[in-house]
């Protein structure tokens, strides 16, 4: 009997991986069924075979009961649920506030200001050029400093 129990226990035990407490009550219920249906075992295939068909149908049981109940809510952890957002959706955002408060400090300044600022193109370092905005026009990084730091000078506490 034992050969048949270690059988039934080890699938049983790989059915149900998370929950190994349940084991050993199903292996039992998987005997009485089997004990209670002796009679109806043909013999067309091997005891253990029989007993791990019961076996199956069993687990079936009990994940179609799992899938009825309603479990509690206390059992879902939003920690281990893991980010709801896509990744990179923050630095997007992020991106994009600081592109908005560019605009607006931008807005409040003087011409003349903006288009030391955006290299005389309109267009700031956020709204596609890369570096200081036309610094590789005037070529070279001296210029987009001196340039930073003559906007830096006229933002001053604006920004803020």
């Amino acid at each position: 009997m034992s050969t048949y129990t270690d059988a039934v226990y080890s699938y049983l035990r790989q059915r149900l991986t998370p929950r190994t407490d349940l084991v050993e009550d199903l292996v039992q219920d998987v005997l009485l069924v089997a004990l209670q249906k002796l009679d109806t075992f043909a013999g067309h295939s091997s005891v253990t075979a029989w007993l791990i068909l019961i076996a199956r149908h069993k687990v079936e049981d009990y994940y179609r009961s799992q899938l009825r109940a309603p479990g509690p809510l206390a059992e879902l952890s939003l920690e281990s649920a893991g980010p709801v957002t896509q990744p990179g959706f923050d630095e997007r955002l992020d991106g994009a506030r600081a592109q908005e408060k560019v605009r607006r400090v931008l807005a409040r300044l003087p011409d003349r200001t903006v288009s030391c600022c955006s290299g005389g193109t309109g267009k700031t370092q956020y709204e596609g050029h890369g570096g200081a905005g036309g610094s590789n026009r005037e070529g070279s990084r001296t210029s987009a400093r001196a340039r930073a730091q003559r906007v830096q000078a006229a933002v001053g506490s604006r920004v803020r």
